[in-house]
């Protein structure tokens, strides 16, 4: 890779020191941030060429809208309502798997049970086996569906407070 040229370069910190640049280079253009300090390849062709263009004094980005901060936030509430939901759920002082395909297999137990009062299973949990009877089915399945459920509410109601911010510092102050 041959350097060509330097553009867009401008100092990120009121010291000077650290510049932050675009690379044109046989292979494209590279962003880059030289450091007086930096002994890289690219780096060395930047101090070569210091004063052959010109640096712009450093221009912080414009701010994210609003509406994308708000939807970041809305990812990151459905996120956290996933990894609740699927981390575990505890039962009988045993926590049960609760992925998806996890609960799918509950619910099929609890089918199951739901028609055969003698039905009983074992079932791996996260510390090991135990025996589950139709009605440890039928409670484990109904108390989870209840949990899932205040998942959602929870982030449907914080949802509704991303939606209704009117800055950065509303959302931020909005957590799982």
């Amino acid at each position: 890779m041959e350097f060509l040229e330097i553009k867009n370069a401008r100092y990120l910190d009121e010291g000077e020191s650290l510049i932050d640049l675009t690379l044109v280079t046989s292979d494209g253009e590279i962003p880059f941030t030289y450091s007086a300090n930096d002994g890289e390849a690219a780096s060395l062709f930047v101090r070569e060429r210091m004063g052959t263009f010109h640096i712009s004094p450093y221009t912080p980005p414009p701010p994210t809208p609003l509406s994308e901060l708000k939807a970041a936030k809305r990812a990151e509430i459905a996120h956290a309502r996933w990894a609740q939901e699927t981390g575990g759920y505890a039962y009988g002082g045993h926590t049960f798997h609760s992925d998806r395909e996890s609960q799918f297999n509950v619910f099929a137990a609890y089918m199951e049970a739901k028609g055969n009062p003698e039905y009983s299973k074992q079932w791996k949990t996260m510390e090991g086996w135990v025996t589950l009877t139709a009605s440890d089915f039928i409670l484990l399945c109904e108390g989870f569906m209840d949990y899932k459920e205040s998942l959602y509410v929870k982030e449907a109601t914080l949802c509704a407070a991303v939606d209704g911010a009117s800055s950065a510092d509303d959302l931020a102050l909005i957590e799982w």
